[in-house]
């Protein structure tokens, strides 16, 4: 990982330098491990299991804000509910995105692949329109894009 002089690594850069250390340096003990011992199979399961979870949490949201009587409730969930991991939360939609963001940081570990390198990807999308940067991708990436529309 490299980091900007005088700049602290974020949560991000902590939590991937954890993961690292236990691929590099394996515990007896250690959950992260036994993700890496188990490889993409195992790792992939539970990176679809989190993303579900994140859907479910977001949906209980949705569903919770369709039960107010308070339109301007629609408009954003109350920052009170941030706290916990309480179903129907903004606490447990970020709850569950913290356990993706782990999984898929493990499998990126797993393929020797930095945080700094998702950042780098990012920011060359920056400014770029969704659609286009899709549509850019070669077929090996995106068979879609270059399907003949019928």
């Amino acid at each position: 990982m490299q980091f900007d002089e005088g700049n602290a690594p974020d949560a991000f850069d902590r939590l991937m330098q954890t993961i690292v250390a236990r691929r590099d340096q394996p515990a007896d003990r250690s959950y992260t491990q036994k993700l890496l011992s188990g490889g993409i199979g195992l790792v992939g399961d539970k990176i679809r299991e989190e993303a579900a979870e994140v859907v479910d949490a977001a949906e209980r949201i949705a569903a919770a804000l369709a039960g107010t009587a308070n339109p301007a409730a629609n408009s954003a969930p109350d920052p009170s509910t941030r706290a916990g991991k309480t179903p129907g939360t903004c606490g447990h939609l970020i709850y569950e995105a913290a356990d993706l963001v782990y999984h898929l940081w493990v499998m990126l570990a797993l393929h020797h692949v930095d945080v700094d390198d998702v950042r780098r990807e990012l920011d060359r999308r920056a400014g770029v329109s969704g659609l286009d940067e899709k549509a850019s991708r070669p077929a090996t990436i995106n068979p879609a894009a270059n399907k003949d529309p019928q």
